[in-house]
């Protein structure tokens, strides 16, 4: 950047603004909704358990024929089991606890849904805050640090040293300001993978 004129040095142009809505699908993130269709999935089980612990009842019907009178006859019947000491209730209660372990998975998938959005927005808002403070106040003292040196190096009271430490300093300055734009451009990734999970 030695002896690169100022309007060069203003086109280390800023990266367009990316939005930092992305809303999820339905606002609720993927993990979430995961979670929610396998509690649906065990309170269904429960139900299956429940009928699975009711007897069936059987009935059926015919028609007999007796081959000596050529008689025919209509048969009928009803078998009941009695479900005395089965009742499912094994299965019922592993259903249960399997519903408690998804309504469990539910609220997890809540709280590591808020934590990482809500890591995501700091980290935003940091790299945010950095890269103001470097794109107003900090590129500009570094800008004109340049230009009294080299004005002052075309009067003959600056050395070239000095010069090229102020043009170091100002080039140190743009790749901080890049690095944080990177990082910045993270974090806002980081925020919208939060919100679409």
């Amino acid at each position: 950047m030695i002896g690169l004129p100022e309007e060069e040095l203003d086109a280390a142009g800023a990266i367009p603004e990316a939005s930092a809505s992305a809303p999820s699908v339905d606002g609720v993130p993927l993990a979430v909704r995961v979670a929610e269709a396998e509690r649906r999935v065990a309170e269904a089980r429960i139900d299956v358990e429940r009928s699975a612990g009711i007897s069936d009842i059987t009935a059926r019907a015919g028609v007999r024929g007796f081959a000596e009178s050529d008689d025919v006859a209509l048969v009928a019947g009803i078998s009941v089991p009695l479900a005395i000491r089965d009742r499912n209730r094994g299965g019922i209660e592993a259903a249960r606890a399997e519903l408690l372990a998804a309504e469990a998975r539910v609220a997890q998938a809540r709280l590591d849904a808020n934590r990482e959005l809500r890591d995501a927005q700091s980290l935003l808002s940091a790299a945010d805050a950095r890269l103001a403070a470097l794109e107003g106040a900090g590129i500009e003292q570094a800008r004109e640090a340049v230009r009294v040196a080299r004005l002052g190096y075309a009067a003959g009271r600056f050395s070239l040293l000095e010069v090229l430490d102020a043009e170091a300093a100002l080039n140190t300055t743009l790749t901080s300001i890049i690095e944080a734009r990177r990082d910045r451009a993270r974090a806002l990734a980081a925020l919208e993978r939060a919100q679409a999970q």
